[in-house]
C-alpha cells in the first residue's frame, strides 16, 4: 500500500501518509479523502517515509490533486528529508498553492498547526 489515511483528532483533520515512491494513486485521493463533499479538512501529508521518486507528468497531476482542491482548507507537511523537503516547496510555489501549505520537520508540530487552524475556523 503506497499510502494510508486516517482521521486526525478532530473531524476536520486528515492524515495521508504516503510511503516510498509517489504515484499518481497517492495524489488522486480526493474521494478517500471525502472531498467533494460540502465541508473542508485540514490535511497533515506525513513524508516521512516517502522517497525522492515522483511519477510522469508530476505537475500536471499535483495541480489537480487534493493538495490544490478547495475542499482542503490548509495542508501541513511533515517531512524529515531535506532534499524532499525543497522540491515540495518548489511545487507548491509552481503551483501558486504556498499560502496554503507549511511544513514541519516534526509531526507533533504539523499536527498542532492544524488543530490551531481547525479551531479557528470553529
Amino acid at each position: 500500500m503506497p499510502h494510508e489515511i486516517t482521521s486526525g483528532p478532530q473531524p476536520n483533520i486528515v492524515i495521508l501518509r504516503v510511503y516510498g515512491d509517489l504515484t499518481k494513486d497517492d495524489l488522486s485521493v480526493n474521494e478517500e479523502l471525502g472531498l467533494n463533499a460540502g465541508h473542508v479538512i485540514y490535511l497533515l501529508a506525513d513524508l516521512s517515509k516517502m522517497s525522492l521518486g515522483i511519477p510522469d507528468k508530476f505537475l500536471t497531476t499535483a495541480r489537480q490533486s487534493a493538495f490544490s482542491h478547495p475542499d482542503v482548507k490548509h495542508v501541513a507537511v511533515y517531512a524529515t528529508s531535506t532534499m524532499l523537503t525543497s522540491l515540495a516547496k518548489v511545487v507548491t510555489k509552481l503551483a501558486r498553492k504556498q499560502e496554503k501549505v507549511t511544513f514541519y520537520w516534526k509531526f507533533e508540530d504539523a499536527l498542532a498547526q492544524l488543530v490551531k487552524l481547525a479551531g479557528q475556523a470553529d
